[in-house]
């Protein structure tokens, strides 16, 4: 009787094993059910947009009919994979003339990671559309012309035989004391300030055998002559 009751105990024990065993093997499938139904919708989301961004690109394509301006939309989906491949067919503008088809195609092989778990995803979109225009080019937008500031360095530029005013304030009524001559270096030093329709700056010419240097008001504008020409910051 002991040897039994002994034997049935080693089969209580091992049933508890397979069940256990038996029991982390369905969690453990649920777990990967879940992990992969989240991936799944993700690849979806990540299919769909890819769709947007191709529809997006031919639309502009077919406004623009320039391959650097679809490629600018294009460039998002290189954002998903390294593994992505992009096509314009035609791809020279040359062989597509207004009313001709153009067709984009973008394929890309995405690494889906998750728990324990590796998907990879193929996706891909495609769009065909008619060319609406001659191909169009886009300058890039220039740069601004930099304004005189505090610190700058300026040549004086006047008109031949022409001298530049120097006064004591800023404004015609200022009270000339002395005259800069084209091709004098000067240093601003403050302003600028608006009177009399005018721009003046205070400007500094450091003079030869002498301590103090000459200061007083200038316009960096006369009639259609630009006075002050920027050479660059003094320091």
């Amino acid at each position: 009787m002991l040897r039994g009751w002994r034997r049935w105990r080693r089969q209580r024990k091992a049933r508890r094993g397979q069940a256990f065993v038996e029991f982390s093997m369905v969690l453990i499938l649920i777990m990967t059910i879940l992990v992969g139904g989240v991936l799944v919708i993700q690849a979806i989301f990540m299919q769909q947009r890819l769709i947007d961004i191709v529809s997006r690109a031919a639309q502009w394509g077919a406004m623009t009919n320039s391959n650097e301006q679809i490629n600018l939309i294009l460039d998002e989906a290189r954002a998903f994979s390294t593994d992505v491949q992009i096509r314009i067919i035609p791809d020279d503008v040359r062989q597509r003339p207004i009313g001709s088809k153009m067709t984009l195609e973008v394929y890309a092989q995405v690494q889906m990671l998750g728990s324990g778990i590796s998907l990879t995803a193929n996706l891909g979109a495609r769009a065909v559309i008619l060319v609406e225009h001659d191909p169009m080019r886009f300058a890039l937008p220039e740069e601004p012309l930099r304004t005189l500031q505090l610190g700058d360095v300026v040549r004086v530029n006047t008109t031949a035989g022409e001298s530049l005013n120097m006064r004591r304030l800023a404004g015609l009524a200022g009270g000339q004391f002395a005259s800069l001559y084209k091709g004098d270096i000067v240093i601003i030093i403050d302003g600028p300030v608006l009177k009399d329709g005018l721009r003046w700056w205070r400007v500094e010419k450091r003079l030869q055998n002498s301590k103090k240097p000459l200061q007083g008001w200038c316009v960096d504008k006369a009639d259609t002559v630009d006075t002050l020409e920027l050479l660059g910051p003094l320091f």
